[in-house]
Parts: C-alpha cells; structure tokens; sequence
C-alpha cells in the first residue's frame, strides 16, 4: 500500500514538471510563496515596512503532520503583523463539534524569512499552547526551512520540539501554482512526505504523505479566498490512520 502511495506521488510530481513549461505563474497563492520576481528596470513602488492580515479556516478536521487532533469541523482564526522579514502570528483552533467542542489550542510563531537569489530562506520558533490537558500544556518548536524558486518549487523544512514533543519532524515536498484558463483562479498542486524522529511518538519513520490541492481566488482589493482538498496518507498506521479533509480560508490584508 506505502509503495502504490509513493508511485502516486512520484506520478504527480512527474505530471507537474511536464506541464511547467507551459504554466504561468502567480505569485501570492495560498499554498506557496511566491516566485522571486526577475530584475526591473522600472520604479517600483516601495513594500511598506508594516504589513498586517487576519483570516479564518474553516476545516472538516484538525490534521497536523499526519496526527488526526480533531475529527471534527473546526474553526481556525489567525493574525499577523510582519515588519521587515520578520512576521509574527497567533493562530487557535476551535473545535466547532462533538463532545470536545471549544478552545484546544493556541500557537505564537515568530517567523524570519528572506530571499536569497532564487531561495527563500526561514527560521523560526513556535510556541504551543493546548488548552484541554492537564499536563504538558506548553511545548516549544525551532524550525529551519528552504524553498526553491523553479519548477514545482521544492521546499524542505526541519522543525525540532525542545520540551513536551521533544523530537525532530522533516517535510519535504513540492508545489505549483497556476492558472484556470482566463480567469482570477488559481489552482495549486502539491505532495508533502514527511520523516518524523521521536516527535510525539516512539520511534522514527517515513510517517505521512500528504497529496491536495488548493484553488484560489483574489476577489481583490484586500480580500483572499481559497479552498482545499487533501489526503494524508499514513506511513504508520500505528500512530495515526490516514484521513481526507477539506477546508476554506478567508483572509484580509
């Protein structure tokens, strides 16, 4: 079963590349950062040195690295303000059904991300908050991460949890964004493999693939929209099964 999974990955990611050539792509999607635009000649008009955004997931269930923490419809604020190259973000979870409905976590990231030639370079550290235990209620996360700027966009990133997950978890994966014929939709394709070394779990193992899809669409102005479909797939059925979700993100800017 874990072989015919990863035929379809590679498949995918096979699809992908040969349809690079002939796909124009946007820049500001939901799912990826956007490419590093070539060098201009032209003014252009100066990024101000404070950004903000504040959105809203609406998510069928809470799957995070493979782990199913909610399987139930969920609701997912954020906010964030960015000054310069660093951005920093709340983000909750609020199970919206079932018997454990309510307030189950909160995370605070403080994100770094620069350019480098045709590399977007991060490091990060987040720190969780899970409001319905009684104990190890506060866990701290360092993470590193690199995007390639090219076809299908490849990314890796290595999160590593110093306190109640102590353990490293790694996802590498590729995506590509493009758009649907003459209008403001885009579509993005991506597959994510992830590694997970003693991170809220015994062992280490290839634990999950997750394949999905997202469409965009910038109804403009200061308005984001964009839908999800994904599958993770479980590389280890004794940590977690394997789960479709799907979900919808609103987001101001």
């Amino acid at each position: 079963m874990h072989r015919d999974l990863l035929v379809v990955a590679l498949t995918t990611v096979m699809i992908l590349g040969a349809g690079q050539a002939a796909w124009t792509q946007p820049t500001g999607t939901a799912a990826q950062l956007p490419a590093q635009a070539p060098p201009s000649t032209h003014a252009t008009t100066a990024e101000p040195a404070v950004t903000w955004s504040a959105g809203a997931t609406v998510t069928s269930a809470f799957v995070w690295r493979g782990f199913i923490l909610a399987d139930a419809p969920c609701v997912q604020p954020t906010a964030s303000v960015k000054i310069g190259n660093v951005t920093a973000a709340s983000w909750v979870n609020v199970i919206a059904n079932g018997t454990s409905r309510g307030w189950s976590e909160h995370d605070f990231v403080i994100d770094y991300t620069r350019e480098a030639g045709a590399w977007t370079l991060s490091l990060g550290y987040t720190n969780y908050y899970f409001a319905t235990v009684d104990t190890g209620r506060v866990s701290h996360e360092f993470y590193v991460g690199a995007v390639f700027s090219g076809p299908l966009n490849p990314s890796v990133r290595v999160y590593h949890d110093i306190r109640v997950g102590h353990g490293t978890y790694v996802g590498v994966g590729v995506s590509q964004a493009f758009p649907l014929g003459g209008s403001k939709w885009s579509a993005t394709p991506a597959v994510t493999l992830g590694y997970n070394n003693h991170q809220w779990v015994a062992g280490s193992a290839w634990s999950d693939l997750n394949l999905g899809v997202t469409l965009a669409l910038p109804p403009g102005g200061h308005l984001d929209v964009a839908g999800s479909f994904n599958y993770s797939q479980s590389l280890r059925t004794e940590w977690f099964p394997s789960r479709a979700y799907f979900g919808l993100t609103v987001t101001v800017h």
